[in-house]
């Protein structure tokens, strides 16, 4: 007959895949034995009706008659494409162009393309930048 040595490795394996299944079993067993737990068990007192409140009032987008194409692409003819873009002209024409948000991006905007030049200048100057400066005299400060 076939006969192993407890303190060989293929025991030692048998050994415990036997204790994980007897687990699994006892694991199964208290699972049914137990009631099904209640999904708002787990929740602070309320808050199932604020969820089914939020739930009932947003409409369900499948369900949503301004969806007409199943994959929601947004299909324009030429012409309603022309109106589209005629709109959203207009509405730019008749947006104020002294914003102060307008007016402080457009600054902002100015102040970093001006930095951006001077730092390139100081990595490449002009050509002759230098014949320039040494024709001008030096200035001083008066003090």
């Amino acid at each position: 007959m076939f006969s192993l040595d407890p303190s060989s490795p293929a025991a030692i394996a048998a050994g415990v895949l036997g204790l994980a299944v007897l687990g699994v079993a006892v694991a199964v067993v208290v699972r049914r034995r137990r009631p099904a737990a209640d999904d708002a068990a787990g929740l602070p007192k309320g808050a199932q009706a604020a969820l089914l409140s939020v739930t009932e009032v947003m409409p369900d987008p499948r369900n949503h008659l301004a969806i007409k194409d199943p994959t929601s692409e947004l299909r324009l003819t030429p012409a309603e494409r022309q109106a589209a873009a005629d709109a959203a002209a207009a509405a730019r024409a008749r947006r104020s162009p002294d914003r102060p948000a307008d007016l402080a991006a457009a600054e902002q905007a100015r102040a970093a393309r001006v930095a951006a030049l001077a730092k390139y200048e100081r990595k490449h100057p002009p050509a002759g930048a230098a014949e320039l400066a040494a024709q001008q005299p030096p200035t001083t400060k008066a003090g």
